[in-house]
């Protein structure tokens, strides 16, 4: 399809969440199991349903809220982007990165505002020094790992879902490290109803809803359900 990109293969949810696990099972959220978990989530086993169902649940602990904004006939594909589809990306439209945009989510401008010294004199120290401690590693053949995109179709616009700062430093690199990055994106033609890919009165108010259910059902309980099932399971074996 012209100005569309290409779709390499689809592949699971399953995959999907096992890739964002690598690139976040470093956030304090996951500390008590990093030791416990560390291989189930860094060399994954896909065909195992026990080690999906034990991943699907650890991640819900962090981000089950914003999963549950996505269509639930979302399909997910491995998809090849090149330079000139950097134009197609937008950033995630949440925390410092309202600040970063300025009202502007197109990734190549929040690159270039990100630069721009007037922009460094007000932003957060944290913030800057997380994209430069980034784009040190990634001139240095950093492994950068899985972005995460969203969209309505193959054509674009795509949201970040995982992988704003990561994506942002390898821009600040001398060669953009694309190669370096594997791409997964989730389409569904109602990704307009969610609010990381539309942000409307609409899509807050249902995101709104999902976290009053999610502050409800507590996610930690619902991993230790999982891992005492899966150890019974086992030790039947």
């Amino acid at each position: 399809m012209p100005g569309a990109v290409k779709l390499r293969r689809p592949v699971t949810e399953n995959k999907v969440i096992a890739e964002f696990l690598k690139t976040d099972f470093h956030a304090p959220e996951f500390a008590q199991y990093q030791s416990a978990l560390h291989d189930l989530v860094v060399t994954p086993d896909l065909t195992q349903e026990g080690q999906n169902k034990v991943r699907r649940a650890l991640f819900n602990v962090r981000h089950r809220s914003l999963w549950k904004q996505l269509p639930a006939d979302t399909e997910w594909y491995e998809v090849e982007m090149e330079t000139k589809d950097l134009e197609r990306i937008r950033v995630f439209p949440r925390a410092q990165w309202r600040r970063s945009a300025a009202g502007d989510f197109d990734l190549t401008q929040v690159a270039q505002r990100i630069v721009d010294d007037r922009y460094r004199a007000g932003a957060s120290a944290a913030f800057l020094a997380k994209i430069d401690d980034l784009r040190g590693h990634l001139d240095q053949e950093y492994a950068a790992g899985a972005v995460l995109l969203i969209g309505l179709d193959e054509r674009g616009p795509f949201t970040i879902l995982d992988g704003n700062h990561r994506l942002v430093a390898a821009m600040q690199t001398s060669s953009l490290a694309l190669n370096r990055f594997r791409f997964f994106c989730g389409l569904s033609p109602k990704m307009a109803r969610c609010c990381w890919f539309r942000t409307n009165v609409a899509t807050l108010t249902r995101y709104g809803t999902h976290r009053v259910w999610h502050y409800t059902h507590d996610a930690e309980k619902e991993l230790l359900r999982v891992l005492q099932h899966s150890s019974t399971n086992a030790q039947a074996a």
